[in-house]
This record gives C-alpha cells, sequence and structure tokens, in this order.
C-alpha cells in the first residue's frame, strides 16, 4: 500500500510539474504568435510605403518631364522672338556676352539708343537696335 502511496503521489507531481510546464510553454507560443502577427503587419506597412514612395517619385518624375517640356517651349518661343525681332547674328552676340558672365565680371544688357522710325529699325541702318554691353553690375 505504501508503494502504491508514493506512486500515487510521483504521479499526481509529474501531472503538476507536466501542467506547469505545458501553461508556461503554452504563454511562450502565445508570445511567439503575437510577435509573428506584429512582424507580419510591419512587413505589411513597409511593402504599402515602399509603393507610395515609388508612386511619389513616378508623379514626380512625370512633373519634372512636364515642367522641362514647358521650359523647352518657353526657351524656343524667346529664341524664336528674339531671332525675329533683334536678328539671328545679334542674337547669338548676345548669348555669347551672357556666356562670358559666368568667366568674368558681370554686365548689364541694354538696348541700343539709336533713333528709330515707327516700325522699331535703325533710321540709319534700317535694322532693328542691338543688345549690347554697357556697363559693369
Amino acid at each position: 500500500m505504501i508503494l502504491f502511496l508514493q506512486l500515487l503521489i510521483a504521479f499526481a507531481l509529474g501531472a503538476l510539474l507536466m501542467y506547469g510546464f505545458t501553461s508556461v510553454r503554452g504563454g511562450e507560443n502565445a508570445e511567439i504568435q503575437r510577435l509573428k502577427r506584429q512582424l507580419e503587419a510591419k512587413t505589411r506597412d513597409l511593402e504599402a510605403y515602399k509603393s507610395d514612395v515609388q508612386e511619389h517619385f513616378l508623379g514626380t518624375a512625370e512633373a519634372v518631364d512636364t515642367l522641362t517640356r514647358s521650359y523647352r517651349g518657353v526657351f524656343e518661343e524667346l529664341e524664336r522672338g528674339a531671332n525675329r525681332l533683334v536678328g539671328e547674328t545679334r542674337f547669338r552676340d548676345a548669348l555669347n556676352d551672357r556666356a562670358s558672365l559666368a568667366r568674368g565680371v558681370p554686365t548689364i544688357a541694354v538696348i541700343d539708343e539709336t533713333p528709330t522710325d515707327r516700325s522699331g529699325m535703325d533710321e540709319r541702318s534700317g535694322q532693328t537696335p542691338r543688345l549690347s554691353r554697357s556697363r559693369s553690375a
């Protein structure tokens, strides 16, 4: 009978130890599962953020392309107008003068104050007034 009682006590202690071990282990499993869910949520958030960044940069690139085309159109219109109104040679000379600004002392471009008729043509030469470098800034 004592042996039976000892076996019963050993069995009860074993059951209690097993219950305690599985309870602790089950708590760890629950924590692991919670961390896995949190990791998956963060991974989804990161992927969504990457997608938003990509969309933003594609939209920005498109806007810059549009701006570049608009700027090119404005520049071409200015060039056509300058060629028509000042003459291509004089226009190129003025551009070369402007390019030299980066290398030297800044100057201010002004239109020659040569008398003109009503059409804007120089009365003496019959040409349009010339842009010239007049004074240092």
